[in-house]
This record gives structure tokens, sequence and C-alpha cells, in this order.
């Protein structure tokens, strides 16, 4: 719909890419009973021969037809999944603790977009140089404060600690 609206196009990586502001953008929507005056669709530009977002993710969860495998996606695996993690998944999220932006991160629209100041998608304070030992300490009480205004309450305290006991991969021994 946002393609269709005229807001950008959707990338390999099965986001809305606008050619000036990158990926990290936020969508949302108005109801109203006014006559508004239809945009014309995006066209013209897209990803072209890039694969940098296809060769940066770690689960290789990238597939043709801008389509997305979530069950190959860290940030699926790390947020969304629920109980254990398969060893295969353990080994593709490679410790990371909340989601991953890696195919968002390489992109070329998003290296040559204005940064917002502040960014909204700036890491919370209380959250830089989060440790897994210190996510694995948490207790409730500790998480009901610390999720207050966060994404990481998507995941819950117990897939946070699930990801956070999982070790750092650092390569096929």
């Amino acid at each position: 719909m946002a393609q269709r609206a005229g807001l950008g196009f959707i990338g390999k990586n099965s986001l809305l890419i606008h050619p000036q502001q990158g990926s990290f953008i936020f969508l949302a929507e108005i109801l109203t009973d006014l006559e508004l005056k239809s945009s014309e669709p995006f066209t013209g530009v897209d990803c072209g021969g890039c694969r940098a977002c296809l060769e940066h993710c770690p689960g290789n969860a990238i597939l043709p037809g801008n389509q997305v495998d979530a069950r190959r996606c860290v940030s699926y695996l790390t947020i969304e999944k629920k109980g254990p993690l398969a060893p295969w998944e353990a080994l593709i999220t490679g410790g990371r603790i909340f989601g991953c932006d890696h195919c968002q991160d390489c992109c070329p629209y998003n290296q040559k977009a204005i940064a917002q100041t502040p960014s909204p998608f700036a890491c919370l304070e209380r959250w830089q140089g989060l440790k897994a030992e210190r996510v694995q300490g948490w207790s409730e009480a500790d998480f009901a404060q610390l999720k207050i205004n966060s994404p990481l309450k998507r995941a819950g305290l117990k897939a946070l600690r699930r990801n956070a006991s999982v070790p750092p991969f650092d390569g096929l021994a």
C-alpha cells in the first residue's frame, strides 16, 4: 500500500525504501471521511543489482521476489518466536538478544539517508551497553520498569533470557 501511495519501493528485504530517507521510517495511517486526492504509485527506482541485504542476512532469510522467510529471520527468532531455539536457530541468532537490522544497516539507501536528530530509532540510554549476564539476572520487577516505552516488552522477559543464554557465534570451528 505504501508503494501504491507513492512513498517508496519495496526492497529485496521486503521493507519499504524511500530513495532519500532509506528504510528506517515509520508508517502510519489516518482514517478520515474527507475526500482526498489520490497519490501516484512509486515507480522508477529499485534495488537494481544490489545484493547487500542478501549477503548480510545472518539467516539467509531474504528470498527472491522481495520475500523474507521469517523462520530464518533473526528479528523473528529473537522477538516473536516462543519456546526454545533449535540449535540451528541459536547459531543464526549468534548471541543477539533482541532483533537484527543487518539488512537495513548495509543498504546503500540508508547509508545515503540524512539521519533524523534525535532519532526515533535511537537506543534508549538505559539499554546501551546491555550485556547478556545482566539480562539473565533481571527479576520480573526489574523488567516491568525497564520495558516501559521500549519495544523489548514485545519479546518478554522469558524470550530475552533465552536469547541472552545463546553464546555469540564466532565462526565455524
